[in-house]
């Protein structure tokens, strides 16, 4: 066989995935860096706490490890996304909340995917987790498009 040089692989890997990546790590930094300009900072606490919950979610079905390998991630580039997502959840807390009222009218209309339900209260809590996460991502997803417009970034490649 042939040898096959770091040279030959990492041009493989940057004409493949290098596009990708470099957006990706663009994107994280301007979400961490605009939330730190808002004054919004996520403790290795919080860090901790999230991954502690999502644990909890998988206990029986898999390790967090396990989660992790499937996914192709590291732990580290986990604990930067956690970092990322609390930072989001933080930055638009107000405009993630739900009324009683939103969560009412959501299961009146959608009442055929909750008739076999036998907890109300789980569903509310459900339907109040669904409603907030398309809040938090509708505004996400404006802010976002603004600071990468107005962002100047310079690729050196």
């Amino acid at each position: 066989g042939q040898p096959v040089s770091r040279w030959e692989l990492n041009e493989q890997l940057m004409n493949r995935f290098g596009q990708q990546t470099l957006d990706t790590i663009v994107n994280e930094r301007l979400i961490l860096g605009a939330a730190r300009q808002k004054g919004v900072l996520v403790t290795t606490n919080e860090i901790n706490d999230r991954i502690k919950q999502i644990e909890e979610k998988l206990k029986g079905k898999s390790t967090l490890a396990e989660a992790l390998a499937a996914q192709g991630m590291t732990a580290g580039m986990f604990r930067r996304q956690i970092e990322i997502q609390v930072s989001i959840e933080k930055l638009f807390a107000k405009e993630a909340t739900v009324s009683s009222q939103e969560i009412d009218d959501y299961i009146s209309k959608n009442g055929a995917l909750y008739k076999d339900a036998t907890d109300q209260a789980a569903v509310k809590e459900e339907v109040k987790t669904l409603l907030s996460q398309q809040k938090l991502s509708e505004a996400f997803d404006s802010w976002f498009t603004d600071i990468k417009k107005n962002a100047k970034v310079l690729k050196f490649l």
